[in-house]
């Protein structure tokens, strides 16, 4: 997609690695009506069919606002709704030499749409002309990135296939078959995005006009969204991989993970994220050690807890992580803490790590559960592998559509469902009627309830 005249018939026909639309250097534009083109592009060395939806260009900026324009971006958009169809990458055309007057509302537009869900990646197209076509991106890819765009990719390229022009148009072809390659990377084990989903929740934005601030009317992407979120907590002893079932439930590597010793989660952390159209808020929170240090060391839990109750943040469910090829004592025990402070407050999921080596993942579960204790194998679970390389592809794959199912099913009832942290130590405190120090003094200082009971 991209304004037009930016060049997205030549763009596509590069990537096909042939004439399949119209381009025409005149200043009419050439896509008339949004179309899918289906190709066989070589990618990782195998061949791979691809389908390329060609938007309709958009309008200039100015003339997107006028009285008639609220079903414009809609009507281009129509062929790819009505198919259902899934989006894994936006390449969005701009012009190099337009670079001034880029169109900066179709940017902001684009980008309230499919941030967090689709990766944008700016094409600078025509740039024939450049000794090294790299060289404009060195020159101007500071104000493109300023427009939101271009963070991680871009391609800088040609789109012209004349004889004077073979060896940068190759080297176009390449940059762009690059960015399929990358997408392809992340689609082994990540869903696409169903575009009607995608727009269902785009935000509503507001602008300024005339002195008032008023709704953009652009159609779809002043479609509502549902500003409620499911905040999920993710917790567990330290080394268990919360890191890679966060990444895995966010199709990205939002946060680091090693196969170390070294702990990963050193701070509790927030995410958000959308995830298969679901506004999702995760909670990674630093690993837990032995219950009995959290019993006497008020700053370690402090640690994990306080970012939560600081910004008054309300949860929805708990995954619990452990690990699947020992389940140690301390786990267990930790497991007990979490499952007295939330049960019935807050439910629990059990995610089994590590199970990359199971022939049926599931297998592990009906071994080990009469070993597990009542409270945790009364405990709804699922077994995942957070592993993402040198893993069979399809148990990755699987393990993430599990997690997802979880919270899928928590999804339609989060604003009935959703527990304040707050309020749900309020109550533990309230009905424990422990009295001994370290994190239960914490807590009831935090919470009001004066020092120690």
């Amino acid at each position: 997609m991209g304004e037009i005249g930016s060049g997205k018939s030549s763009v596509v026909n590069l990537l096909v690695g042939k004439k399949v639309t119209e381009v025409s250097p005149d200043a009419g534009p050439c896509t008339l009506k949004t179309i899918r083109h289906e190709a066989t592009i070589q990618v990782q060395e195998t061949w791979k069919t691809v389908h390329i939806w060609e938007v309709v260009g958009f309008n200039q900026p100015e003339e997107m606002t006028g009285k008639d324009s609220g079903t414009a971006l809609d009507m281009d958009l129509d062929p790819i709704l009505q198919a259902k169809a899934s989006v894994d990458v936006v390449l969005f055309c701009i012009q190099g030499s337009r670079i001034k007057n880029a169109p900066t509302r179709i940017i902001e537009s684009v980008n309230n749409v499919f941030r967090r869900c689709v990766t944008i990646v700016p094409v600078i197209n025509c740039l024939e002309r450049e000794k090294n076509m790299e060289d404009w991106w060195d020159r101007n890819g500071e104000r493109v990135k300023s427009m939101g765009l271009g963070e991680t990719e871009h391609a800088c390229i040609t789109g012209l296939q004349e004889e004077k022009y073979k060896d940068k148009a190759m080297q176009s072809r390449t940059s762009l078959v690059a960015i399929l390659e990358q997408r392809y990377s992340v689609w082994l084990w990540r869903a696409p995005v169903i575009m009607t989903s995608t727009l269902r929740n785009a935000r509503n934005t507001s602008r300024k006009r005339d002195g008032r601030r008023t709704k953009n009317t652009q159609q779809p992407f002043a479609m509502m969204v549902d500003e409620a979120v499911l905040t999920v907590m993710v917790l567990g002893e330290i080394g268990v991989g919360k890191s890679s079932v966060v990444n895995l439930i966010i199709g990205e590597y939002v946060t680091g993970c090693s196969s170390d010793v070294e702990v990963c989660t050193r701070r509790t952390t927030r995410h958000e994220a959308t995830v298969e159209s679901m506004k999702v808020h995760i909670w990674e929170v630093s690993g837990f050690n032995k219950p009995e240090d959290l019993k006497k060391n008020a700053p370690d839990i402090e640690d994990k807890f306080g970012p939560i109750l600081e910004a008054k943040a309300s949860v929805n469910i708990i995954l619990f992580c452990m690990r699947g090829q020992k389940v140690t004592a301390t786990t267990k025990r930790i497991f007990e803490l979490i499952h007295g402070i939330f049960k019935k407050r807050i439910p629990i999921m059990l995610v089994i790590n590590h199970l990359e080596r199971e022939r049926d993942m599931e297998d592990w579960w009906r071994r080990n559960q009469g070993t597990l204790g009542t409270s945790m194998s009364g405990t709804r679970h699922v077994c995942v592998t957070g592993l993402r390389v040198n893993v069979d592809k399809e148990k990755s794959r699987t393990s993430r559509e599990q997690l997802v199912a979880v919270l899928r099913s928590e999804y339609p009832s989060r604003e009935r469902t959703v527990v304040p942290l707050e309020s749900a130590l309020r109550g533990h405190l309230k009905g424990s009627g422990q009295t001994d120090g370290g994190w239960l003094t914490w807590l009831r200082c935090k919470l009001g309830f004066g020092g120690a009971a």
